[in-house]
């Protein structure tokens, strides 16, 4: 046996929950349904978006000690950021609550965050959505529906529904919320089931992988014990630590790892004061090591406009997740002259800004650094051009001299045995027609996920979009 572990799922008493939340005691009662009214926030980790006593904030026990925990724990987190808004939870008698069909059953909540929507699938960086929907998901949550890419796509109990872009639709399992006080061990992100290791977590000989987490709650760490296997029974093991004594939550691998392996790791932690063990689940990683190929394409040569760049992108079944793009003046390429991104997106081609000034009859170098979307990072060879005499001067009127010639938008190869081409950037928008594998397809654009794509298919032109994880660039 690994050890003890601390089950954290006991009720919680009225005035427990009282001290926990830091609002006043005369606020609270308890409804013929056993539910309790959300309080307001006296330490300023969350805000109701309907006032007290408006009959909208009430819930079991469980789940207002769930939205305690997180909101004190993301403001934690973030200090300075957004903080957890409760807007309708259901109402004292647990019946009908128009608009919604659901919110009856006192463990349901729409969340966003103020001042700026982190749950919002417009909102900038994706990734603190996600952070946020993992937290929910740590300490208890059994349903998001929400209709981000990212975090439907990274955890499993999120899902899209319509009318979802601007909140998260919670629900949780009130077996899975910690008891009042409770600490937990969880694992950080990049080092939780689904997680891959890419080649920036560890050396040239694949060592050196950092496994983290975090205890929730007020706790002094005085020993931790990691163990890590590969998912074989027949050969135990792979590596013990032992009792470690550790000043911050984390852990050197000695082991080597490897493209294509399966790891778990879980990891047993001691506090202060604390009797009992705190142990994380087992978590699943796949290691990745392997660097995508990409190459620059263009411009050459002397250009008269600003130019446009693009870049080939390869791995099989990855797809590009971010790229920079670097611009130099020197050819020994000592100090990069500009660096622009990172830019988000699977995205193959990229113009220059129009305030960055080029000056004509002048040499240029450039190149593009991608990452894949298990962490591995590649770049391409510098590319040289040079602007012409006549760079950048203005066109001549309609009618008179050449036009300048419209860009030829990149090419891409549908790599499913059929993908549907949709009429919208979801898949609840209608099928159009089924491309075959081997389809050359037109990029026109990119939203999130999502390519705008022209393609032939039937005798005919067809426009619409499609996964980028399905199109091979």
């Amino acid at each position: 046996m690994f050890g003890k572990s601390r089950q954290a799922a006991a009720p919680l008493a009225l005035i427990g929950l009282l001290l926990l939340s830091g609002a006043r005691a005369d606020a609270q009662g308890t409804s013929s349904k056993g539910y309790i009214e959300m309080p307001k926030s006296e330490d300023g980790t969350y805000v109701l978006t309907h006032r007290p006593g408006s009959g909208r904030n009430w819930g079991t026990p469980a789940f207002v000690r769930f939205l305690v925990m997180v909101s004190r724990e993301w403001k934690k987190r973030h200090p300075n950021g957004p903080i957890l808004r409760i807007g309708d939870m259901s109402k004292p008698d647990g019946s009908n609550f128009p608009p919604h069909k659901t919110h009856k059953d006192g463990l349901t909540a729409d969340l966003f965050t103020s001042p700026k929507n982190a749950c919002h699938v417009r909102f900038p960086d994706q990734r603190l959505t996600l952070e946020l929907a993992q937290l929910m998901v740590d300490l208890g949550a059994r349903q998001i529906l929400y209709n981000g890419d990212l975090v439907t796509k990274t955890i499993p109990i999120a899902k899209k529904w319509p009318k979802h872009d601007d909140h998260f639709h919670v629900v949780i399992d009130p077996s899975r919320v910690p008891s009042s006080g409770a600490l937990l061990v969880l694992p950080e992100p990049g080092c939780r089931t689904g997680d891959w290791i890419g080649g920036g977590r560890v050396d040239e000989d694949g060592k050196g992988l950092i496994l983290t987490w975090r205890v929730l709650g007020q706790a002094k760490l005085k020993s931790v014990r990691v163990q890590v296997d590969d998912a074989d029974p027949s050969n135990g093991i792979l590596h013990d630590s032992g009792k470690k004594r550790l000043r911050q939550p984390g852990y050197k691998l000695p082991l080597a790892v490897k493209t294509g392996q399966t790891l778990r790791w879980r990891v047993q932690v001691e506090v202060a004061g604390q009797e009992d063990l705190l142990e994380s689940s087992w978590q699943t990683l796949q290691v990745d090591l392997r660097a995508p190929e990409v190459a620059g394409v263009s411009p050459r040569g002397k250009i008269d406009l600003r130019p446009g760049l693009r870049w080939s992108y390869d791995k099989d079944g990855v797809a590009q997740r971010r790229y920079w793009i670097e611009l130099d003046k020197d050819p020994d390429h000592k100090r990069v002259w500009v660096k622009l991104g990172p830019f988000v997106g699977s995205a193959t081609s990229a113009q220059l800004p129009a305030k960055l000034r080029l000056k004509r009859g002048k040499t240029y170098h450039w190149r593009v650094r991608v990452e894949g979307g298990h962490g591995n990072r590649a770049e391409s060879d510098w590319i040289k051009f040079k602007t012409s005499s006549g760079y950048g001067k203005k066109k001549a009127p309609r009618g008179k001299g050449t036009p300048e010639a419209t860009p030829t938008p990149p090419k891409g190869t549908v790599s499913a045995a059929a993908l549907n081409l949709r009429k919208g950037p979801a898949v609840s928008h209608p099928v159009l027609t089924s491309l075959k594998r081997g389809t050359e397809v037109s990029i026109l654009g990119e939203r999130g996920g999502w390519l705008e794509v022209e393609a032939r298919s039937g005798n005919k032109t067809w426009r619409g979009f499609v996964s980028a994880k399905y199109i091979r660039r």
